[in-house]
């Protein structure tokens, strides 16, 4: 995830810290076979903010201009793999949109989507 925001430790620190305190984010303790390590995972509350975050991307695509071509931000619908208009339900399938099936793309971010429930 660091790498990936291109951050600093304690910048990512409070922020993360901030999506715990609120009830956004939880940390959930693991073993990875050397030492215990947390791992962050999406709340109830968290994932029903997911409408409202596709809401703020699309609503940003459609009246802010993107600095570049490749800038583009889209909602894709991980299952069918079609770009949506609809913030809850893919608008090629119909499928309600979850944080397990739906992925952000920006070309000048990565070559392929990026799927939220993979993101950290």
């Amino acid at each position: 995830m660091k790498s990936r925001l291109a951050v600093a430790d304690s910048v990512l620190t409070r922020r993360l810290a901030g999506l715990v305190e609120s009830g956004l984010l939880e940390k959930k303790a693991y073993d990875d076979g050397g030492r215990a390590r947390q791992e962050y995972v999406l709340t109830p509350k968290g994932a029903d903010a997911l409408p409202v975050l596709n809401a703020v991307v699309m609503w940003a695509e459609k009246h802010l201009p993107a600095p570049s071509d490749q800038a583009h931000m889209y909602v894709i619908h991980s299952g069918c793999g079609q770009r949506t208009s609809s913030a809850d339900t893919c608008t090629g399938c119909g499928e309600r949109l979850t944080a397990a099936n739906t992925s952000w793309h920006s070309l000048t971010r990565t070559d392929a989507p990026v799927q939220l429930a993979t993101a950290a």
